[in-house]
């Protein structure tokens, strides 16, 4: 398995969570009712640590991959059979 792969999808993580923060902070100064507190704390609070594990998790796996890369070899699963 090629982790590079995981590593961009790490990346695509990291720039949706950024695009999300700047389209939000323009809603956000005129949103002030009720429905957006709720909506603070069911799902923008929990966000950002959740994606920070995410990218742990991410990062974790990034390892694990490459690891057994050395183990196996690189050419372990490509076989044209």
């Amino acid at each position: 398995m090629n982790h590079l792969n995981v590593r961009a999808s790490a990346a695509k993580l990291e720039d949706a969570l950024k695009t999300f923060r700047s389209t939000f902070a323009t809603v956000d100064p005129q949103w002030t009712d009720l429905a957006r507190r709720d909506f603070q704390e069911t799902y923008l609070a929990p966000m950002e640590p959740q994606v920070r594990n995410m990218r742990a998790a991410i990062a974790r796996l990034v390892a694990v991959f490459a690891a057994a890369e050395r183990d196996c070899g690189a050419d372990y699963g490509t076989s044209d059979e």
